[in-house]
């Protein structure tokens, strides 16, 4: 078995801290969209029409398939105190963290 270098743990740490950016960015990306597309929606939705042009750009409704929501359907079928005695029932995972030895 190989051991780690300490290129690669330093290149891990490095990935991890670039990752936790992204999200972050991502996150606030996020965010920024759901406000913009809602103003497009009410914008749309005030008009009455499938369709409406707004400097240069086209709003339209589409349609798509609709999601399951899971979590609540499973609990509908099976009922909260089942759902809740398999949530407890969960065993763990393991996994590893990589930290530099002067934290540790």
């Amino acid at each position: 078995m190989t051991r780690v270098t300490k290129a690669q743990l330093s290149r891990l740490v490095a990935a991890i801290g670039r990752k936790r950016t992204i999200d972050s960015e991502s996150r606030a990306l996020e965010s920024e969209i759901k406000n913009l597309r809602k103003i497009a929606y009410d914008d749309l939705r005030s008009t009455g029409n499938p369709t409406a042009k707004r400097s240069g750009f086209l709003l339209r409704w589409s349609t798509a398939k609709g999601r399951v929501s899971w979590k609540e359907e499973f609990i509908r079928e099976v009922g909260s105190e089942k759902a809740t005695q398999l949530a407890e029932n969960v065993g763990t995972v393991q996994s590893i963290d990589v930290v530099p030895a002067e934290v540790a």
